[in-house]
């Protein structure tokens, strides 16, 4: 009616549906509402592998699986039925054919990959023994001053720098126990 206030609250407007407030044809909202959906970052696990050689310890490098000759740490999807943990330790063994056990968690790398936004969490694994043979990726055992250059992106070299001091405190924990 002319003249008449509307009566519904901010709030209850928003949450009518936007076709019953008359704002276009169904397929035109459902686009505008898949756009305006957050995605959330995909959830992966990795872990620094770390083992002691001759008293000088190692961190394990891994070719990626692309064309380039990139090294990288082991990585990947954190599957719905299990924990970071345990997706770490399992893509260790898949990518390497290296069975190890968690020392502790690092922290989390973030980064993008092409236009999607990667998140992966990051443990200090000990080297316990090898178990098959992984995907025949190419390994690099290699002094933490090695393995700061050696990383083929910014984003992991910068994320081992950053917890370089934990990592060492790891390993002296574990050259202890050996």
């Amino acid at each position: 009616m002319p003249g008449t206030k509307r009566q519904d609250t901010p709030t209850q407007f928003r949450e009518q549906p936007l076709l019953q407030r008359g704002l276009g044809c169904p397929a035109l909202v459902g686009a505008i509402v898949d756009m305006l959906q957050i995605v959330p970052p995909a959830r992966e696990a990795g872990a620094i592998v770390v083992k002691k050689e001759r008293g000088i310890p190692r961190i394990l490098l891994i070719s990626s699986t692309g064309e380039r000759e990139e090294w990288v740490l082991p990585k990947g999807h954190v599957e719905p039925h299990e924990t970071a943990e345990q997706a770490a330790l399992r893509e260790v063994i898949e990518e390497t054919g290296i069975a190890g056990r968690v020392l502790q968690p690092l922290g989390e790398l973030q980064f993008k990959k092409g236009t999607a936004d990667i998140g992966v969490t990051f443990f200090l694994v000990a080297f316990e023994k090898v178990v098959g043979k992984g995907e025949g990726r190419k390994q690099r055992w290699a002094s933490l001053d090695e393995a700061s250059e050696w990383l083929t992106f910014a984003e992991a070299r910068d994320f081992f720098k950053r917890f370089r001091a934990t990592i060492e405190k790891g390993l002296a924990g574990l050259l202890e126990e050996a």
